[in-house]
């Protein structure tokens, strides 16, 4: 099984989307990989109600969210760890120098939608589920 974590700003947004849309599509396809996510500044508790709306429609939940932060221990274990912004990738390969061999950006830029409407959670739940079909097929042709 590869372990992989999504890492954002506070956990309760962007990562959480990309867990329980990976998850869901990981699943359904057979690959065998298994997501969590985390943040690099994770406060406060559950995802945002804007996050939760936006991933209904991809079958999923964030019901039983918790924003957690990224620790040496999740470094240790993750196979793959995928930033949704570069500068997350940065802000990791700098908060864990020994593991920057598994630190990856997202396959594409995803912006924070904290505070936005719920028009920008979906655009962005749509964003992350385009990022997932691509982490995907990486892990469906090895």
């Amino acid at each position: 099984m590869n372990n992989i974590i999504f890492v954002c700003t506070g956990n309760t947004c962007r990562s959480p989307m990309a867990e329980v849309i990976f998850n869901e599509k990981a699943a359904r396809s057979g690959v065998n990989a298994h997501a969590i996510s985390r943040g690099i500044f994770a406060s406060g508790y559950g995802a945002s109600t804007g996050s939760a709306e936006a991933v209904i429609r991809y079958g999923c939940s964030l019901d039983e969210h918790q924003p957690t932060q990224v620790t040496e221990n999740d470094m240790v274990t993750a196979d793959r760890v995928y930033g949704m912004t570069a500068d997350h990738v940065r802000a990791l390969r700098g908060m864990f120098p020994y593991h920057t061999d598994k630190i990856y950006s997202f396959p594409n830029e995803i912006p924070d939608p904290f505070g936005s409407p719920q028009e920008v959670y979906d655009m962005t739940a749509e964003l992350i589920s385009d990022g997932v079909d691509a982490i995907i097929e990486e892990y469906r042709h090895g």
